[in-house]
């Protein structure tokens, strides 16, 4: 039987990690470049302060160590940047908790990725423009639902959660046949529009808002609602053969996300201000100031929080075969010794 595209690139890039850890240490030297997979979205704000604020080289040359190059490509959600660090294109890649999940459980013996840093507490919102619809009972066959991406995405997650929590957990993938793959800006068009098939949105932060300001938009429910509380939802993740090779850039990259952390803290404008630059967002500066001051939209934490919560129960949907005992198991040991969760 022919292997999965993921399994092949698993296999090269776990081949080509167990030939660089096999290499002196002396004749390797800190890497000069860090490519990032950058996603779209106020989750991903501590990424565009690092960039902005040149975090990683600042922290690099209080190590001792050359200032890296730092590039990012942009791409449309999890998976995707999975599959850029799979075949090499990029060094860290970000994404939905449930991402990083997924590739830890499947390269363990092989890249052994875990999570760099998380990125932040925020709720996947289950937005509709559908007047029909005002629960999940009243969602049917011809009903669309756009995710990011189907199975492994947090958007995916919600829909089986919230599925077991409605009609039982025989029918935790009941919604399943409804998701569709599709860009968050993308689906925000479809919603605003009202013109196509796709009328409903699993939506991450500030996209529920754009949906909102259009017509019909509700809210139906959000993950903190089928979690039972605040989690985190992103996290940025890297091999370990990445890891191990580059170990002053590994841990100026955490310092530089624990900084840019307190920085959006300390100046919610200038980091707002961030964000419109780097996304060449149209929304409103008091707007994005008003959404990352509300910790009932977001919270940005590199420490994950409530993380072992989700793992568990994806272990338990089938979504992954390992469950783990603590969340050390999937980060990187940068994090240990913080009161994650």
């Amino acid at each position: 039987m022919a292997m999965s595209r993921f399994r092949i690139l698993v296999v090269i890039a776990g081949t080509l990690a167990l030939l660089q850890s096999g290499l002196p240490r002396a004749a390797m030297a800190e890497t000069s470049e860090v490519r990032f997979a950058q996603l779209y979205g106020l989750t991903y704000l501590p990424a565009y302060v690092v960039y902005e604020e040149k975090l990683i080289e600042k922290h690099a040359a209080r190590l001792g160590i050359p200032a890296p190059k730092v590039t990012r490509n942009k791409l449309s959600s999890g998976p995707a940047a999975t599959d850029a660090l799979l075949s090499g294109n990029v060094d860290l890649a970000m994404g939905g908790f449930t991402v990083l999940m997924t590739l830890w459980d499947k390269t363990q013996g092989t890249m052994n990725v875990r999570g760099v840093v998380a990125l932040c507490e925020s709720p996947i919102y289950l937005m509709t423009v559908d007047p029909r619809i005002t629960s999940l009972k009243d969602f049917g066959e011809g009903d669309r639902i756009a995710v990011t991406a189907v199975k492994v995405t947090m958007q995916a997650l919600l829909l089986n959660m919230a599925a077991a929590r409605e009609w039982g957990w025989d029918a935790r993938f009941k919604l399943d046949p409804l998701a569709v793959n599709m860009p968050h800006p993308t689906a925000v068009a479809a919603l605003r529009s009202g013109q196509l098939e796709v009328k409903n949105y699993a939506a991450t932060l500030p996209y529920n808002y754009e949906v909102l300001a259009g017509k019909n938009a509700r809210q139906l429910m959000t993950s903190y609602d089928v979690l039972g509380g605040p989690h985190t939802v992103a996290a940025i993740w890297a091999s370990e053969a990445w890891a191990k090779a580059n170990p002053k850039t590994y841990e100026a990259t955490v310092a530089a996300f624990e900084e840019a952390t307190g920085m959006i803290e300390a100046d919610r404008e200038k980091a707002a201000r961030t964000y419109a630059k780097w996304e060449a967002s149209t929304l409103p500066i008091p707007d994005i100031v008003r959404m990352i001051g509300n910790p009932a939209d977001i919270t940005y934490n590199t420490v994950p929080n409530r993380s072992l919560v989700i793992a568990e129960t994806m272990q338990k949907l089938g979504l992954i075969k390992t469950k783990p005992a603590a969340w050390t198991e999937y980060f990187h040991a940068g994090l240990h010794g913080k009161n994650g969760s």
